[in-house]
């Protein structure tokens, strides 16, 4: 069986902050034993689903709002003052699983 990748865009559109509904749920929760990679991507994530932050393995996190930074910093561990000092194309990546830590810009 090939590998498959899910790709989510916006999930505060379609979910909200408490627990993930119905099958998008059942994805988050069961997918990645069955070898499922789920990008869940969201510009808002104080407003999106805690299943999809909960379950994450890893967490590429760019600038955001004073709001969403201190949920990140909750959820991610990566300090509310990293996540707001990022300018356009900046990230921080975030192995949930060891804490290892890796910083970048975008090119293209």
């Amino acid at each position: 069986m090939e590998p498959l990748d899910c790709i989510a865009e916006e999930l505060a559109d379609v979910t909200t902050p408490s627990k993930a509904p119905g099958n998008w749920g059942i994805l988050l929760r069961r997918g990645l034993k069955r070898g499922i990679t789920i990008w869940a991507i969201s510009q808002r994530w104080a407003e999106a689903d805690k299943t999809a932050v909960g379950n994450a393995t890893d967490f590429s996190l760019f600038r955001a709002s004073a709001e969403d930074a201190r949920y990140l910093q909750r959820k991610t561990g990566v300090l509310e003052q990293e996540i707001n000092g990022l300018v356009q194309l900046e990230y921080i990546l975030k192995d949930a699983l060891t804490g290892a830590i890796q910083r970048g810009k975008l090119k293209f």
